[in-house]
């Protein structure tokens, strides 16, 4: 049932309509700038939510990322970001996966009724692509940065494609993203509510495919042209199948990755042992050292926030988990 929250919206759409919406489940793949801000608009207009992202709050997050405030400084973002949504609805229902988007659990994880896609790792992307072509599962590409922005409307039926409009992954490092290249404050919530209404549209039916915003000074709309020689749209998934390896693609926005042998179990004791936890959840605990934060990953992983060089997070690695 409609609660108070969403009298103003069912006037707009209608009661049938937005019963629809509270019986939709939508994954936002990075609650970061444009995630906090599509996160924040869905979750209010009565729409289920699955949040995925591994990283946490930092200050430098804050002048653009809405759903944050210094208090989650240093917390997981996904379970931050239920939080704040809850303090404004508290009937959202909200589940968050605090753990890497990978080929082993991409599927289970994105199967809902439309994926939104607010990374800042073009990898990550490519897999989406693959899953909503094999799932039949519509998504919305969004990207900022700058001064200049994208939404992107994939409907899973191909031709086209992500991939028909990005016919390869890049090499890590050689895209600009927001921490080397920066963006302008209000720009991922401008992407953002554009996303929103437009995952609004896609649920309720009003979906369509290869449509390319481009938004700066002005906004431009484009068509995506579908690829005869595009091997995703004729069913075909390398990265699913494990042929092609997204690994070295993989980018983490502003720090230095590890990775560890210790079982998820043993290190995340030894790190509530020798240093002070600050967030955590069934697959990812944040540890804080001195200056720095650390967050391991069930994966194995451990990404280092506010650390210089590998060699300093070697160090650190060793007094909080060791070998």
């Amino acid at each position: 049932m409609s609660s108070e929250i969403h009298a103003r919206q069912q006037l707009a759409i209608g009661k049938k309509e937005q019963t629809k919406l509270e019986n939709s489940t939508v994954c936002i793949v990075g609650v970061g700038g444009t995630g906090c801000a599509v996160a924040g608009l869905l979750g209010r207009a009565g729409v289920d939510l699955i949040l995925i992202d591994r990283d946490i709050v930092e200050k430098s997050n804050l002048g653009r990322q809405i759903l944050y405030t210094e208090k989650d400084i240093g917390t997981l973002k996904a379970i931050a970001a239920k939080k704040n949504i809850l303090a404004a609805n508290s009937d959202a229902k909200i589940t968050t996966i605090t753990d890497e988007l990978k080929a082993e659990n991409a599927e289970r994880f994105l199967n809902t009724d439309l994926i939104i896609d607010c990374t800042d790792n073009i990898a990550a992307r490519f897999l989406i692509n693959e899953v909503s072509l094999k799932k039949k599962i519509p998504w919305i590409y969004t990207g900022a940065i700058k001064n200049e922005g994208m939404v992107a409307i994939f409907s899973g039926a191909g031709k086209p494609c992500f991939r028909c409009m990005v016919p390869r992954v890049p090499k890590a490092g050689s895209l600009e993203i927001c921490s080397t290249a920066g963006v302008l404050g209000p720009l991922p919530s401008v992407v953002g509510s554009i996303a929103a209404r437009s995952a609004i549209k896609t649920l309720l039916g009003h979906s369509e495919n290869g449509k390319l915003l481009k938004i700066d000074d002005t906004f431009e709309m484009l068509n995506i042209k579908g690829r005869e020689w595009c091997d995703t749209c004729k069913k075909e998934f390398p990265i699913l199948t494990g042929r092609e390896n997204l690994e070295k693609a993989m980018q983490f926005c502003g720090a230095i990755v590890l990775k560890s042998d210790v079982p998820f179990s043993e290190a995340r004791k030894r790190m509530k042992k020798n240093s002070k936890i600050i967030s955590s959840s069934g697959t990812a605990i944040v540890a804080e050292h001195k200056n720095s934060k650390v967050i391991l990953l069930k994966s194995g992983k451990i990404i280092f926030r506010n650390v210089r060089t590998k060699k300093e997070a070697n160090i650190i690695y060793s007094k909080l988990i060791g070998n």
